[in-house]
């Protein structure tokens, strides 16, 4: 009963804390296709980045998240997902589509990159505040 209890607490808490999330991103002001761009002062945190890839309408990978950011930009398309990915920057790819190949750098890129930064590591580890990844799979296989 206590575990109950202590669970449905934290998921109270999860829902709270994901609904007084600020806008995400601001579209950009001349675009057609729903593009978003963050600066590093208006960086979405992984909730929120959630929020915002669950509007995607096909499979996709995703990877979060490095701690700093000077960029971070995504865009919409309908039939797929990508976007860019710089430097401790977020990012997420479209696989089965004509981008695969690009996602295929994109994953590649990223898990470079936490190696570099997180010696010792896969590449794909959730660990401490400077190097943390995410990788997980969405939609229909």
């Amino acid at each position: 009963m206590l575990m109950m209890m202590i669970i449905l607490a934290a998921a109270a808490i999860i829902t709270i804390a994901v609904a007084q999330i600020d806008p995400l991103c601001l579209p950009a002001p001349t675009s057609g296709n729903e593009d978003f761009y963050c600066n590093s002062q208006n960086l979405p945190s992984e909730a929120a980045y959630l929020q915002l890839t669950a509007l995607a309408t096909t499979r996709f990978y995703f990877i979060a998240s490095f701690p700093v950011s000077h960029y971070c930009g995504w865009h919409t398309y309908g039939d797929h997902y990508d976007a860019s990915i710089k430097l401790n920057s977020y990012a997420s790819c479209s696989m089965g589509s004509s981008h695969q190949k690009e996602c295929e750098r994109c994953l590649s890129f990223a898990s470079e990159m936490i190696k570099a930064r997180c010696p010792g590591t896969s590449g794909a580890q959730v660990g401490s505040d400077l190097c943390c990844i995410r990788y997980e799979e969405y939609g229909f296989c």
